[in-house]
């Protein structure tokens, strides 16, 4: 995955698509528009402080980001993501730790470590891997037990707020190790 997708608080997603953005404080539960079929914990072995947790509509993603693709390049596909990060008092990046991660507003973000942090991101392409976006303004996402590869399953608890929709869920995570030398071209869209 391109390192611009893994930067905490500057996506470059417009709020607009699958559910869009909203200063409405009437929130009320919601839905995805599409199905979990896949949990998946990314990691990058040579950069324990960068992860992510994706949630798909289908299955077998993980040899695909491991070749470096990024969520846009998967054609007609959706995902919910979770990009994490932790700070230390001086807003270092510390390595990813288990524990409860507050979802910040990428386009309204202020935030003085130390802390636990997240975007939360849902993406939908089309079968020429065109994306349209949601964007998550409040909420936590929770990862425990958190087990790199070797350790076992872990697990994703979430409640985030995309415009008035509260959408929950709780899912078991695959550990899917991605190699920050890992790149594709652009252009390259991967069918379902």
């Amino acid at each position: 995955m391109r390192a611009a997708s893994w930067k905490l608080g500057v996506l470059g997603a417009a709020c607009a698509g699958v559910i869009a953005c909203s200063s409405s404080t009437n929130v009320t539960d919601g839905t995805l528009p599409f199905s979990i079929a896949e949990g998946l914990l990314l990691l990058v072995p040579e950069d324990p402080a960068r992860g992510a947790v994706a949630l798909s509509a289908t299955t077998g993603t993980c040899p695909v980001f491991q070749q470096g693709a990024d969520f846009s390049q998967f054609a007609n596909a959706s995902f919910l993501y979770f990009l994490l990060g932790e700070l230390d008092a001086k807003d270092n990046p510390l390595p990813l730790d288990g524990g409860t991660y507050t979802i910040l507003d990428p386009n309204n973000a202020s935030f003085n470590g130390p802390g636990l942090l997240a975007n939360a991101v849902t993406v939908t392409t089309n079968q020429f891997c065109i994306p349209s976006y949601g964007i998550a303004t409040d909420g936590t996402v929770t990862v425990l037990p958190f087990n790199p590869p070797d350790g076992g399953p872990s697990n994703v608890t979430y409640s985030a707020i995309f415009g008035d929709k509260r959408i929950t869920g709780q899912y078991a995570l695959a550990t899917c190790l991605v190699s920050a030398a890992a790149t594709l071209d652009g252009g390259a869209c991967f069918g379902p």
